[in-house]
């Protein structure tokens, strides 16, 4: 029975060592893992510091060429217009100019 016992605990005792290596590998994992993170936040942060700045600047711009464009949309509207105008204009002068009939004519010499 104390053979028994003995075996036991030599054998809980293997298990727990295996299993503390095994933890204390993973804690090295980690260990590397949270360093490469670390590093990669600190060159993100680095990299993107002015960036707050330039988004800004493409906002600005992006809403100046919107009013640029608003503004040629309204000049595109005028010139449409003026266009418009220029096709009545030259259809009118093709078309013949063609009498208009005298219909007041008889009426004032019944009324007369």
């Amino acid at each position: 029975m104390v053979i028994a016992v003995i075996s036991f605990n030599i054998a809980l005792a293997a298990l727990c060592l295996g299993i503390a290596w095994k933890l204390r590998q993973a804690k090295r994992s980690l260990r590397r893992a949270t360093r490469w993170l670390v590093n990669a936040e600190r060159n993100t942060s680095r990299v993107l510091s002015r960036a707050p700045y330039h988004i800004l600047l493409g906002q600005s711009g992006v809403q100046y060429g919107r009013g640029q464009i608003a503004g040629l949309g309204a000049l595109q509207q005028q010139i449409a217009r003026f266009a418009a105008l220029l096709k009545l204009l030259q259809w009118m002068g093709r078309r013949p100019l063609q009498p208009i009939p005298r219909r007041l004519a008889p009426r004032a010499k019944l009324l007369g």
